[in-house]
């Protein structure tokens, strides 16, 4: 087993540097970043530090192109095609100003190439979920299957990554949530939450690993409350039915995620020095 994720974390680095070999016609040593990566052998931090910048400034500006445009692309078809709705539109600007400040928060927090990958394919499949759920109030399976599976193959590829964890975590975040919900629903006699929150739940879950789980439902229940007290105030104290639980997941998803990823950075690097 230990031989599969070596070889699966080797495959996947090689892979990335081959096409940024591509991209940049081969004039920068690969071979020097490889053997950091992969721990081969040592070699000189002042050269390495200046190659790194500039892979990751490089990989950052074409994720960053992509991202806007799978983006569009996802809320323009998913609705119509898998859920019978009207297509959505997002200003080009809107979503311009937030990938790029995105961007700019990866390149100042992270020098590993791989995990601002990670991130990005994260935020491309939570980013359409959050508008889609706060638009017309869905969660569709196309997007949260692949999250959920996505997850589970982050552990393996990532430093700080558990396999075992991520899978308690899918499996105990969707029972807890089933449960509680159908034993509330059978008190109040009324619908309490979606099953696609459910899904989405376990899909984060997968990211974050079982020791995160409490925290995030909770900050995800946290900002429930807020999203719902804001719009009763607004409503003007009218009854409200139901709100878009999705959003408060993804922000609660993504707090955590962000956090736990830095926090491996922060220690590292002092391990390091």
């Amino acid at each position: 087993m230990n031989f599969f994720f070596e070889y699966t974390n080797y495959i996947i680095n090689e892979l990335l540097f081959n096409y940024l070999e591509r991209l940049l016609n081969a004039t920068l040593p690969l071979e020097l970043l490889s053997q950091y990566f992969l721990n081969r052998q040592s070699v000189s931090s002042v050269n390495l530090n200046y190659y790194i910048d500039i892979y990751e400034f490089i990989l950052v500006f074409v994720l960053l192109i992509f991202s806007h445009f799978i983006t569009k692309a996802l809320l323009f078809h998913i609705p119509k095609k898998y859920l019978e709705e009207k297509n959505i539109y997002i200003k080009n600007s809107i979503l311009l100003v937030f990938n790029i400040s995105f961007s700019l928060i990866l390149i100042l927090t992270f020098n590993n190439l791989l995990i601002i990958f990670l991130l990005f394919v994260f935020l491309n499949l939570v980013i359409p979920l959050f508008i889609i759920d706060l638009k017309i109030g869905y969660l569709p399976d196309v997007l949260t299957y692949p999250l959920l599976w996505l997850g589970l193959l982050s552990q393996i590829w990532r430093p700080n990554g558990n396999i075992v964890s991520a899978i308690y975590a899918v499996i105990l975040s969707f029972t807890v949530m089933v449960v509680m919900t159908t034993l509330i629903e059978k008190i109040k006699k009324r619908p309490q939450m979606g099953r696609g929150d459910f899904k989405l739940i376990a899909a984060c879950a997968a990211w974050l690993g079982v020791l995160q789980l409490p925290y995030f439902l909770a900050l995800s229940a946290l900002f429930g409350l807020m999203q719902y007290s804001i719009v009763y105030l607004k409503n003007k104290h009218k009854s409200i039915v139901s709100i878009p639980f999705g959003p408060a997941i993804i922000i609660s998803a993504s707090f955590w995620l962000y956090l736990s990823l830095i926090n491996h950075s922060l220690a590292l690097q002092l391990f390091i020095s």
